[in-house]
């Protein structure tokens, strides 16, 4: 005698797909935040590699304030503040602030060869590769929500963010003023750019039609942008 009818069959079936699912979304890591963290909140830990291997964290610069750089070789806005972001790390390191530049949602190899060759460039950024790649569990997304890049942390001495920057336009200034929130000295010319970029930005949201200094969204994509290869 079958004591498994149709009906036993489908719960059965449903079980099974219902639990097969939930491995599978468990495998994929944690479920991000449904928006970008923003200031006030503890900036998680994370683990990423140097380029030669080493193993770097968040944590390792506690007592220092850190700008917290997510970016990916093909990204051109990324690559594009990247001279600024120099400016920034080499201006206001004698203050104890340290420019992480994380790499997300690209891979090992295209981290290597685009900081071999441009790193010279930027010499007192700090380079670093999240190994997770573009899986959903990379750092910049499962952790801090970023869904689209440049977006830039201001992280005080707490280890708290107090500020970030998403997007860059050439000539701003709103990094610095954003460090200015970690009790850095920023030159008073400085503050008041920053404050009038905010003002251009938010002029510029209420006119869709011009171009603003949106990020590029993260997306699948494969690492083969002009802008990256520079």
């Amino acid at each position: 005698m079958n004591l498994i009818t149709p009906r036993i069959a489908r719960s059965l079936f449903g079980l099974f797909v219902a639990s097969f699912t939930g491995i599978s979304r468990a495998a994929e890591g944690p479920t991000p935040p449904a928006a970008p963290l923003g200031a006030g909140v503890m900036a998680p830990d994370f683990n990423t590699q140097d380029l030669a291997g080493k193993a770097v964290r968040l944590s390792d610069f506690r007592g220092k304030v850190v700008v917290l750089d997510f970016w990916a070789p093909w990204c051109g806005p990324c690559i594009a503040a990247m001279p600024h972001t120099q400016e920034i790390a080499a201006q206001y390191r004698a203050q104890g602030v340290v420019v992480l530049a994380s790499c997300t949602s690209d891979t090992r190899a295209s981290f290597e060869r685009w900081v071999k060759a441009n790193a010279a460039k930027y010499p007192d950024i700090l380079w670093s590769h999240d190994a997770a790649g573009r899986a959903p569990g990379r750092a910049s997304l499962a952790l801090y929500g970023v869904r689209g890049i440049p977006t830039q942390y201001v992280i005080d001495r707490e280890g708290r963010i107090v500020d970030s920057v998403v997007g860059y336009m050439p000539g701003e200034k709103i990094l610095d003023g954003a460090l200015a929130k970690a009790g850095i000295k920023v030159d008073s010319a400085f503050m008041a750019k920053a404050e009038a970029d905010l003002k251009k930005r938010e002029a510029m949201r209420s006119q869709p039609k011009e171009a603003g200094p949106a990020p590029i969204p993260l997306r699948p994509v494969k690492p083969a942008s002009a802008a990256g290869k520079n």
